[in-house]
């Protein structure tokens, strides 16, 4: 007496399979999405920019402005520090010399 093989319908093995990587990747997908909410995790940072204020002032001699960010390489020393500070990562400055008033110091972080 001969056993008859059954055969498997190959349709209905690649829908399974097929069911499998879509509830997996919907599993990855609604991980990420509570990451996101919960943790403050996001896969895509925005640039934050700050500036930093100058606080400038007449010298003694009354000759010319002080300045407390008086340089570029001042105002990203700066920026890079406060990047630091707030956990983000320096992307960039923007420094705007001025002559008869205070400087100016933008800092982007990510």
């Amino acid at each position: 007496m001969k056993k008859k093989k059954i055969k498997k319908n190959k349709k209905f093995q690649y829908s399974k399979v097929f069911l499998g990587l879509i509830f997996g990747f919907l599993v990855i997908l609604a991980f990420f999405f509570i990451l996101q909410s919960n943790f403050n995790f996001k896969l895509i940072k925005e640039v934050q920019t700050f500036e930093i204020v100058d606080t400038c002032g007449i010298s003694p001699l009354g000759n010319e402005i002080l300045h407390e960010v008086s340089s570029d390489s001042d105002c990203k020393i700066r920026c890079d520090n406060l990047c630091g500070v707030r956990d983000l990562k320096y992307v960039g400055h923007d420094f705007n010399y001025s002559v008869s008033s205070c400087h100016t110091c933008e800092c982007s972080c990510k």
